[in-house]
């Protein structure tokens, strides 16, 4: 009331209450958006490090997806924790304004902050267990390194004398010699990295293979030459099979183009 005039504002302020209520829901949906989005990056994060730190470690590759996982959970851990904890806030504060969503979010962050609680213990279970294995672990490894030296000097030989780049091979039988020399070297370089990463893992000095480079980009050339080689060959028998009447000179031009592109393009 003022004076003589009587003012209703009960529809104002309803009014006002209701768009209150609105904007309060659509900031809490926002809220909700950006801490499930935190949330669920940090829960793959400890999830996938989680499963990779619980595999037995039984051979030098394990060694190294051990360590490369323990780098990564440490790499990741003051971004972890300063994340978690926003995001536990902000469900908390959703709750106490009593704004709920169905996506079942909120009831998730104690599933993920037990998680990463799990995923530090079995971090130091972890590095205690790296521990413990180092000198049988390091001991495989100059083995390893040993036996590896005499398997890649033996390949070395083999591949200078019947690999697919010896002189005077025909196309066939130098294309099927690279698929066999290249499952053979697939192997080794497997192999190389593994015992590469162990040595550094180990403080030890790495071993270099010049000559395991030279054949691998060999080979990487090798077979773009004979996967070349081969469509050529498949291409043109095909043109034999095909009818005058069906014959379509603009895409055997195209074809041929193609494979002149393919071929300009090795030796750049």
């Amino acid at each position: 009331t003022f004076g003589f005039i009587l003012f209703d504002i009960h529809s104002l302020k309803l009014s006002l209450t209701q768009e209150c209520q609105a904007w309060k829901r659509t900031f809490g949906i926002a809220l909700n958006q950006l801490a499930s989005t935190d949330m669920s990056e940090l829960s793959s994060f400890v999830d996938g490090m989680t499963k990779q730190l619980q595999r037995p470690i039984s051979d030098l590759e394990d060694v190294r997806e051990a360590m490369t996982a323990l780098r990564k959970v440490c790499e990741a851990e003051m971004w972890i924790e300063a994340t978690i904890g926003p995001v536990e806030e902000t469900f908390a504060l959703l709750n106490r304004h009593e704004l709920q969503f169905s996506d079942g979010n909120a009831e998730r962050i104690d599933t993920l902050i037990y998680s990463w609680k799990n995923l530090k213990e079995l971090v130091m279970q972890t590095q205690n267990t790296l521990e413990l294995i180092h000198p049988t672990m390091k001991a495989e490894l100059l083995t390893g390194v040993k036996t590896f030296q005499a398997a890649v000097k033996t390949f070395y030989n083999d591949y200078d004398k019947s690999g697919p780049g010896v002189v005077g091979l025909n196309p066939c039988e130098a294309s099927d010699r690279l698929h066999i020399y290249q499952v053979q070297f697939d192997e080794l370089w497997r192999k190389y990295i593994t015992f590469s990463s162990g040595e550094q893992l180990f403080g030890l000095t790495v071993n270099e293979y010049p000559d395991l480079h030279r054949i691998k980009k060999e080979l990487n050339l090798l077979s773009k030459l004979y996967n070349l080689y081969n469509s050529v060959t498949e291409s043109v028998n095909g043109y034999s099979e095909i009818l005058w009447a069906d014959l379509n000179i603009e895409k055997i031009n195209s074809e041929l183009q193609d494979f002149q592109n393919r071929h300009s393009i090795l030796f750049l």
